[in-house]
C-alpha cells in the first residue's frame, strides 16, 4: 500500500519487524460474514526472503515449502481475533495495513491450525513452520495464549483435551 497524505504521500508503506523466518498470517472476512469480529485466518507462510527497494517498500517471498492456504472448514474455526488483540481491545482493524502478532500468539495459532487440519501433508507443513520459527515440536506451543480470546469461546486446545479426556460430549 501507499501513504494517502502528508509528506510521504504515494510512497510505499514499509512493513516493520519482518525478517526471514517470520510467519505471515493472511486474514479475510468471508462473504457470508461481513462484520470485522468475524475475520478469519485463511493461510500462513514462512518468510523465505525479504526484498527492499530504494523507497523502503518490502516484498516478501514465501519459503516454497512452508506455506499453506487453509480449507474452508479450517478457516471457519480459526478466528483472527482469538489470536490478536489491538490496543483498544476491540475487534477493529482500522486503517493500518499490517498487524504484528507476538510469538506466543503465532505459536498458539500454529498449534490450533495443526489441531484442526485433517490432511497429514497440511499438518506436516504447519508443524515444520512451528519448528523453524520456534524450535522444538508443535506440541510444545504455549497454552493458553497470554492475551486470551476476545470471543470468550472455548479454545480449540481445551476442546481437544476435553474430548480426549471425557469423550465426545
Amino acid at each position: 500500500g501507499l501513504y494517502d497524505s502528508g509528506p510521504k504521500r504515494n510512497l510505499p508503506i514499509p512493513m516493520k519487524r519482518v525478517h526471514e523466518g517470520s510467519i505471515a498470517v493472511f486474514t479475510s472476512r468471508l462473504p457470508d460474514e461481513p462484520r470485522e469480529e468475524q475475520r478469519r485466518v485463511v493461510g500462513l507462510f514462512s518468510v523465505g526472503r525479504v526484498g527492499r527497494d530504494p523507497y523502503g517498500s518490502n516484498t516478501l517471498y514465501a519459503d516454497p515449502r512452508l506455506r499453506i492456504r487453509f480449507p474452508t472448514a479450517v478457516v471457519r474455526r480459526l478466528h483472527f481475533w482469538d489470536y490478536y488483540r489491538n490496543a483498544s481491545g476491540e475487534p477493529k482493524w482500522g486503517s493500518g495495513l499490517f498487524r504484528y502478532l507476538r510469538d506466543d500468539q503465532v505459536a498458539r495459532l500454529l498449534s490450533d491450525a495443526h489441531m484442526v487440519l485433517t490432511k497429514v501433508e497440511d499438518k506436516s507443513i504447519v508443524a515444520e513452520m512451528y519448528e523453524a520459527a520456534f524450535g522444538g515440536s508443535i506440541e510444545s506451543a504455549p497454552f493458553p495464549c497470554s492475551s486470551y480470546p476476545m470471543r470468550e469461546q472455548t479454545p480449540l486446545a481445551v476442546e481437544a483435551v476435553a474430548r480426549h479426556k471425557y469423550g465426545g460430549h
